[in-house]
């Protein structure tokens, strides 16, 4: 059995985990890991993506507008996307779903900024209306709060052609090529003054960075590979090496 973790690895998992530590894992990146753990770490394979499903925007729309997309939430940062907007005083479409939990925090620190002209609440966005309101920003934002471990949206808007300004928090510096496909920061102070040079980064080349880094294919050849490794070891295990199919 191969285990793929696709979560944080809180403590409520820390102790089923410890004692089934010598099980095959996989990673969805490598911050994801918790080296106290000693897990089997077979590899990390990142997430991967049907670029055929993701249309690709060479421009953004004009005027121009930021776009955040995710669960409402304090670990998404939903209110410094906010925050971003405001103090750069570009319009930002927000689109997600809230959770029963969240409900109080949205009440408190979302609705009382949303004028329907500088900040916008699209609602729960399906994946066609995802693509294009990512497709036509002229960036993403991910103001993450948390280690996140891994992150779709960055790699959906990149597949959209719209660079990803992101909080340099979680995963977020193994999917994103700083200076190229998006800006990593430090803080939200970072988050604005990236937005100054946002425009002058080639869309195409984050559609490319990601057909190349996290496609679908990257993603079923990386679980093959670690499915004949497994295999391999367990025939030459049972000295049966000689069964193992040619490639």
């Amino acid at each position: 059995t191969l285990h793929t973790l696709h979560g944080t690895l809180s403590p409520e998992y820390e102790k089923p985990l410890v004692h089934a530590r010598h099980q095959p894992y996989i990673s969805i990146s490598n911050r994801q890991r918790v080296p106290e753990l000693a897990l089997n770490y077979m590899a990390t394979i990142y997430n991967g993506i049907d670029l055929d499903a993701h249309l690709f925007y060479t421009q953004p729309d004009d005027p121009p507008y930021l776009a955040f997309l995710g669960r409402i939430s304090p670990e998404k940062g939903t209110h410094l996307a906010i925050e971003i907007a405001q103090r750069s005083g570009w319009h930002l479409k927000i689109a997600g779903k809230i959770d029963r939990v969240d409900v109080d925090y949205f009440e408190q620190f979302v609705r009382p900024h949303i004028d329907g002209k500088q900040i916008e609440f699209l609602g729960e966005a399906n994946h066609v209306q995802k693509n294009v309101l990512m497709g036509k920003a002229i960036a993403t934002l991910f103001p993450i709060t948390w280690r996140e471990p891994f992150g779709l949206v960055m790699i959906e808007s990149m597949a959209a052609g719209t660079p990803v300004i992101a909080l340099n928090r979680g995963a977020a510096s193994e999917v994103i090529a700083q200076g190229q496909t998006g800006f990593l920061c430090q803080s939200v102070e970072d988050c604005v003054a990236a937005l100054d040079q946002v425009a002058q980064l080639d869309r195409a080349l984050c559609r490319s960075w990601v057909s190349q880094r996290f496609s679908v294919k990257q993603m079923v050849d990386g679980y093959e590979g670690v499915y004949q490794k497994i295999l391999l070891e367990r025939l030459t295990q049972n000295g049966k090496s000689s069964l193992l199919l040619p490639n």
